[in-house]
């Protein structure tokens, strides 16, 4: 059978939602084939529809602490170098 008849016959059987789960055999090695991603730091899902990246989280520690340190330098000039009107 061609690639593309077996891509057809695979589409067909995921729109119809016939689809075998994996075996036990084909399960350990994509749980292994995950731990090791995780030790890479890799996004990994933690819960249900939630999503860890220790990269992603150390990138939004240093904005988040960007931001206070801008807010707090622009809170100490008392806004009239702002807004001259004011």
């Amino acid at each position: 059978m061609s690639n593309k008849k077996t891509t057809k016959k695979r589409l067909a059987a995921l729109e119809k939602g016939k689809v075998k789960s994996i075996g036990f055999f084909e399960a350990i090695p994509l749980k292994l084939a995950g731990r090791k991603d995780g030790q890479r730091g890799l996004p990994c899902e933690i819960d249900d529809h939630t999503w860890y990246s220790p990269h992603m989280d150390a990138e939004l520690n240093s904005y988040r602490e960007f931001c206070s340190i801008v807010w707090g330098a622009t809170s100490n000039w008392g806004g009239t170098e702002l807004c001259p009107a004011g």
